[in-house]
């Protein structure tokens, strides 16, 4: 599938956002942030080398539990909250007295990322 020009600045800028969310809770220290550097981590390695590589990467031999797909649910699931997250800080961190009409951009917002994150993780089979 040839990805357009479109798509790959979404998933470029949902993980930017992301990215953020990881520096807040960094300099938060947070423990969360490893988590969420992991999560990132596997959703930079699925952008570079594809959801199969990453795939036999995580599999685990001679176990008979999906494992692997366990991890690239829970790095999607995270990978979405956190770019979703780096927007709400952002969009909070705007100097605009009257947040609430910002509702509807979040909304669009969700949908773009949840496309992103779909697109990333999806598989080519």
């Amino acid at each position: 599938m040839k990805q357009s020009i479109f798509f790959r600045l979404i998933a470029l800028i949902t993980f930017l956002l992301s990215f953020y969310s990881w520096w807040l809770l960094y300099n938060q220290q947070s423990l969360w942030w490893i988590l969420l550097g992991l999560m990132l981590l596997v959703t930079m390695l699925i952008s570079i080398f594809g959801l199969q590589s990453v795939r036999r990467i995580l599999a685990v031999p001679g176990l008979s539990l999906p494992i692997s797909d366990f991890l690239l649910t829970a790095s999607a699931i995270g990978y979405f909250s956190s770019a979703l997250v780096g927007f709400i800080i952002f969009i909070l961190q705007l100097p605009i007295n009257d947040k609430s009409f910002m509702i509807f951009p979040l909304l669009i917002a969700i949908l773009i990322f949840g496309g992103a994150t779909l697109g990333i993780y999806q598989d080519q089979n």
